[in-house]
């Protein structure tokens, strides 16, 4: 990551920096940037409910058999975040023709 990214950051004001690169994520941290990873940004999809707890901790799953170097202590961090969450309604992917089907997750869906 280079001082131009870091200066367009600062300029946008931007919600968060978006890296996962270990360096990227101290200079940025350093700078009093917010950031975020790849798991970071899942678990922020479930809380907007645009993802569902099932689906995020399988796509984290799956980044890592794939070689996606992802710690046991962040997958452990991203497992209790999700624990914390109550469930709601998401979109969940399908192969549907509309592209997605409306689920309702906990006690009193129906």
């Amino acid at each position: 990551m280079n001082c131009k990214c870091y200066c367009f950051f600062q300029e946008v004001q931007a919600d968060w920096v978006i890296i996962d690169e270990r360096l990227g994520r101290r200079t940025a941290q350093a700078m009093n940037f917010p950031v975020k990873g790849t798991v970071g940004i899942m678990l922020a999809g479930c809380q907007a409910g645009l993802l569902s707890k099932t689906v995020a901790l399988e796509a984290v799953v799956k980044l890592s058999q794939q070689g996606i170097r992802i710690s046991s202590q962040v997958v452990a961090w991203f497992k209790a975040e999700l624990d914390l969450l109550q469930d709601r309604c998401v979109i969940e992917p399908s192969k549907s023709l509309d592209g997605g089907a409306l689920i309702c997750a906990g006690k009193n869906s129906g």
